[in-house]
């Protein structure tokens, strides 16, 4: 969080991410997030709280018409469901309020869910 340099009020965000993110990782052959849901391991990406990603839009979201199909936005962590089952989703903020400053409020952003980082 620190790192990342983003607003206290995504401090939320970030401990989802985090407790996410410590239950996906292998130690001696096995996962806790296996061990919990038994459906094989966790498959997606593991990416730091915070990190630059390119996505493919959502579909109300336009990329430019010229150059790359993917937009740049903030990785906030992964999509699960209410028992903690990853369904495949990662969950990205646009990059755009972020260019000029890095400590703006999760109020004036907007946050996708999306299949594709």
């Amino acid at each position: 969080m620190v790192q990342s340099g983003l607003h206290p009020t995504w401090w939320p965000i970030a401990g989802r991410h985090f407790c996410f993110a410590q239950n996906t990782p292998m130690t001696d052959g096995d996962s806790c997030y296996h061990i919990r849901h038994g459906h094989g391991h966790f498959r997606g990406l593991l990416i730091p709280f915070g990190a630059l990603v390119e996505s493919m839009p959502q579909n109300e979201t336009k990329a430019g018409s010229f150059g790359s199909k993917t937009i740049k936005g903030i990785f906030l962590g992964y999509h699960a469901q209410s028992w903690g089952l990853w369904n495949g989703d990662y969950i990205v903020a646009d990059y755009e309020p972020f260019k000029h400053a890095c400590d703006v409020l999760e109020s004036k952003v907007s946050i996708h869910r999306i299949k594709e980082v």
